[in-house]
């Protein structure tokens, strides 16, 4: 997604190629790849461009990463429009009433009402907090172009990681090594 997002802001002339925003780019490309590889895969295949458009999946991630990327971009030129709360809200209902259409045509709206039962609280700080963290970002792209915003925003991989060791006792030493990638990433972009 960041490379589509780095090519769309060049080509709606909100950037121009530069070897460091570039550089960053791919640093977190890579933080967040060695993220989720598996210790019994070679680097070699992770990293090769051809296996992972092999994977089952693959043409719908590229699509989504496009979709979300052309997003971030109308993101930037319209949330002027509105407050971004105001934005926020009207632009993440029609996905919200999409999720909850399949839901109820496959019969399975019950699990909304299962999972506020069961977990509530998380459930109410889990929906604020994605609120919050996408009105965050349209402030952000007040001050610094999409295809910086977004890379950036993959800091919160650091969070994950350590909440993955302190909260489910996962074996993090690993991945330590791809989020301080990541961050190296991100501050290459903003000093771009």
């Amino acid at each position: 997604m960041f490379i589509w997002l780095y090519l769309m802001d060049i080509i709606v002339g909100n950037a121009r190629f530069g070897l460091l925003p570039l550089a960053g780019i791919l640093a977190v490309m890579v933080g967040v790849t060695l993220v989720n590889i598996s210790p019994s895969q070679p680097l070699a295949y992770v990293l090769n461009p051809l296996n992972i458009q092999r994977q089952p999946g693959a043409w719908g991630m590229l699509i989504y990463a496009f979709g979300l990327a052309l997003g971030r971009i109308i993101d930037n030129r319209a949330a002027d429009s509105a407050p971004p709360a105001l934005y926020a809200f009207f632009s993440n209902a029609p996905c919200v009433l999409a999720g909850l259409a399949v839901l109820l045509a496959r019969g399975r709206a019950w699990h909304i009402a299962q999972l506020a039962r069961e977990r509530m609280a998380i459930a109410i700080i889990g929906a604020f907090a994605g609120m919050y963290a996408y009105v965050l970002m349209l402030v952000a792209l007040d001050y610094y172009q999409p295809s910086v915003v977004e890379p950036v925003s993959q800091v919160s991989v650091l969070i994950a990681i350590a909440l993955g060791g302190l909260w489910f006792k996962e074996r993090i030493a690993a991945r330590w090594p791809a989020g301080i990638l990541v961050v190296l990433g991100a501050a290459l972009l903003l000093a771009s």
